[in-house]
């Protein structure tokens, strides 16, 4: 169910309702005092569900908006907000899963390079296994531990950059922000695939670009499918 009005929005905050980059805490349930908005520097930054994948943090707030705003490809910045809900779709045990998936989404890199290391596959299943209360803390560190150690033995090529988003979801922390850094991480691996694969030529910066955007739709998907969002694609 599209939880959404036709006027609001959305916005990651880390944990605390501090703002990701501005590092300001908001007050929530009230308008907050307007700032004349310019987007990357000024005012109060959302965005549309099209683009959640991109902006991943610990809490997921239903945003109302009013005033002036400046809009860019990813986000908008308006004058003033008011943090009106947290989304109930999104909390410790979906970023964990939402992490995994993302990590999921480039196994094959690493598995068609190290078919017989089951490590980064042991890693995915351990963060799940340990979101749904299955594993022991222990259980999930031994899994990172032994992921890492794959992770480092890699040399530079699309596994490599496979392991590395493995780790970001599945062996580099045990916070939410693991989410984020999964999402962007996976995203950015299967872009490299797809460069890695082509000649460096003028195609590449091409082939670079429609493979990002690719991936974070896919993301974007993934993302609407757990929070019962209406899912729309974006069109770069």
């Amino acid at each position: 169910m599209n939880l959404l009005k036709p006027n609001q929005y959305l916005k990651f905050t880390r944990r605390g309702r501090v703002g990701p980059y501005s590092r300001v805490k908001l007050d929530p349930y009230k308008w907050l005092p307007p700032i004349k908005p310019e987007l990357c520097h000024y005012g109060y930054h959302v965005c549309r569900p099209g683009h959640l994948a991109e902006w991943v943090d610990d809490d997921l707030w239903i945003v109302d908006a009013r005033g002036e705003s400046d809009e860019g490809d990813n986000k908008i910045a308006f004058e003033s907000i008011r943090l009106a809900r947290r989304h109930p779709g999104w909390d410790w045990r979906q970023a964990q899963l939402f992490a995994a998936w993302c990590s999921e989404q480039v196994l094959c890199h690493y598995e068609d390079a190290y078919p017989r290391d089951t490590r980064m596959r042991d890693a995915i299943a351990a963060r799940r296994a340990w979101a749904n209360g299955e594993i022991s803390k222990k259980e999930w560190d031994d899994a990172r531990a032994a992921a890492y150690s794959a992770a480092y033995s890699v040399t530079w090529s699309p596994a490599y950059s496979a392991a590395w988003s493995t780790l970001e979801s599945a062996a580099w922390s045990v916070a939410y922000s693991a989410a984020r850094d999964a999402a962007y991480s996976a995203a950015w691996s299967t872009t490299y695939s797809a460069a890695y694969s082509a000649a460096w030529s003028t195609l590449e910066s091409a082939a670079w670009d429609a493979a990002y955007s690719a991936a974070r739709r896919t993301q974007n998907a993934e993302l609407h499918r757990i929070l019962g969002l209406e899912y729309t694609e974006v069109t770069e």
